[in-house]
């Protein structure tokens, strides 16, 4: 367990579809929540969610595929789908 940014389940996208109290973190000395560590798959991810808050809130979706139940996974599936479909238009 360590400090960080919340990423995964616990990330923005899902604040209005699921709590969880299980956190997955992206280690950050400055990070607001205790969780288990999981390694970005972008070096800066810890410093976007004050930077580009869209972009953090996809690549938390990312990994919410990465580590979820099946029921995260196909929540976390149709919200990427959602947010990618809506930036098209």
């Amino acid at each position: 367990m360590i400090i960080g940014v919340p990423t995964a389940h616990g990330g923005p996208a899902f604040e209005a579809v699921a709590t969880t109290t299980d956190h997955f973190v992206w280690p950050a000395a400055d990070g607001s929540v205790r969780g288990r560590s999981l390694v970005p798959l972008f070096p800066g991810a810890a410093e976007l969610p004050g930077k580009n808050a869209e972009l953090y809130k996809l690549l938390t979706l990312v990994d919410a595929l990465r580590t979820g139940t099946a029921r995260v996974r196909g929540l976390a599936a149709d919200l990427l789908v959602a947010r990618l479909s809506a930036r098209k238009e």
